[in-house]
């Protein structure tokens, strides 16, 4: 079943990124965890902070498109899902830039993170 945002398909990738991810993901094994940390805003904000520092090649508290798609990718490579085009990862850009200035902050990304383990839940 397709989702109507491809956002959604490819958001479930994103347990099994790199190290950090890994231990994200390992902390995700049960529902009740999930939910814990999506309830809890001091967990979800660590968790959250460990992947973006991870990524975020500046110290603005920002990343670009590239660095963005190259996360897509990297996140693509641990899954059974196909390689996400490009065309389709700016799609995911424009959604989470809420302020449209070409940077996700890390308070957007912090949304995506939200709604990645929202829609692991089924939520």
């Amino acid at each position: 079943m397709t989702s109507p945002l491809p956002f959604l398909d490819l958001s479930l990738a994103l347990v099994a990124i790199t190290s950090k991810f890994i231990l994200f993901k390992n902390i995700m094994d049960s529902k009740a965890q999930m939910l814990d940390i999506v309830n809890d805003d001091i967990k979800l904000h660590c968790i959250t902070q460990a992947i973006f520092a991870e990524h975020n090649r500046s110290d603005n508290n920002t990343i670009g498109f590239d660095q963005f798609y190259s996360i897509i990718k990297a996140m693509n490579r641990n899954t059974s899902y196909r390689p996400p085009r490009k065309g389709e990862v700016r799609e995911i850009f424009k959604e989470i830039d809420t302020d449209n200035d070409g940077l996700i902050s890390f308070e957007d990304f912090k949304i995506l993170i939200r709604r990645v383990l929202m829609c692991a839940l089924d939520i």
